[in-house]
């Protein structure tokens, strides 16, 4: 599947840095000379400065412009999804920090954040994890924000095999995007306990889904 924008760039600038062709605290080109550079909308090279600034790479002091961080990237934490204890140790943490995220983003995002995050509201595990970033980024909250990217290597293989599980399932499928516009609902109307609840169900949902694939994935062995 190829990548948003947005991750191609992110990339791009990331390979910048740790090349260390940009050093700590070097300033790097800015937001309109990256667009020219790239070839990309200004909302796209937003998104990436979002990604690297949660990932602790940059800086972006305003009225100065953008600046390598001066401090080491955050640590990203990966673990192998082949067992229950795993899925239920991952998403423990889903439940504590996007549940806390989808109570914030109701009370804080603008307008311009709705309509990304509606326009998100799409199927395939790229725009799941792109649904959830956002909603992180509408809490206006930068430790929030990293702590999702802390767990991105782990909470993209979760979506992608969430997103094999549903795939061959109109009706797993219609329930995700379901429970995914319920949310989007709740953000919209600024319902702050329900976003809550319902991000937590979500979450519950996917949580057994992965877990019940394990199981049966484990039954299939026995049985060969």
């Amino acid at each position: 599947m190829t990548k948003r924008i947005s991750e191609q760039v992110s990339e791009q600038i990331e390979s910048w840095i740790t090349s260390k062709m940009y050093e700590p605290r070097e300033k790097l080109p800015s937001t309109r000379e990256l667009c020219d550079q790239f070839s990309v909308s200004r909302s796209s090279v937003r998104d990436a400065l979002t990604s690297l600034k949660g990932k602790g790479l940059i800086t972006i002091v305003q009225g100065e412009g953008i600046f390598v961080a001066d401090t080491e990237p955050l640590p990203s934490f990966q673990f192998n999804l082949s067992n229950e204890q795993t899925v239920h140790e991952l998403f423990a943490v889903r439940k504590i920090v996007e549940a806390g995220i989808a109570f914030e983003a109701a009370q804080m995002r603008t307008e311009a954040q709705l309509k990304e995050l509606d326009s998100l509201l799409a199927d395939g595990w790229e725009a799941d994890y792109a649904f959830h970033l956002a909603l992180a980024n509408c809490t206006g909250n930068l430790m929030l924000v990293q702590l999702l990217e802390s767990i991105s290597t782990s909470l993209k293989k979760a979506l992608q095999d969430c997103h094999q599980l549903i795939a061959n399932d109109p009706g797993l499928t219609k329930a995700i995007h379901d429970q995914h516009t319920e949310l989007y609902a709740w953000i919209q109307a600024g319902d702050a306990t329900r976003s809550r609840e319902a991000m937590h169900m979500h979450l519950t949902y996917v949580e057994t889904l992965l877990k019940e694939a394990i199981q049966e994935g484990g039954r299939t062995n026995e049985r060969q």
